[in-house]
């Protein structure tokens, strides 16, 4: 899954309902910043999304701010 939801990050229901259901989420962080901008910090931290979805179980949830490197929350 991938989101711009930040109280998926922050509120604890939301959180556990996303772990109980084993879903591997990415929420975007990056802040306001244009859909441009998105999708390059996006197409930066594809290659590393990609190995996380492939070599960690499920469930995890990580985040990816403006550096577009994935950071693990859970």
């Amino acid at each position: 899954m991938l989101t711009r939801d930040k109280p998926n990050r922050y509120r604890v229901p939301e959180r556990t309902a996303l772990q109980e259901a084993g879903v591997k989420a990415f929420v975007f962080t990056g802040g306001n910043v244009s859909l441009a901008d998105t999708v390059r910090i996006l197409i930066r931290a594809l290659g590393r999304i990609c190995q996380i979805v492939r070599d960690e179980p499920a469930p995890f949830i990580y985040h990816i701010g403006g550096s577009g490197r994935p950071a693990r929350m859970d």
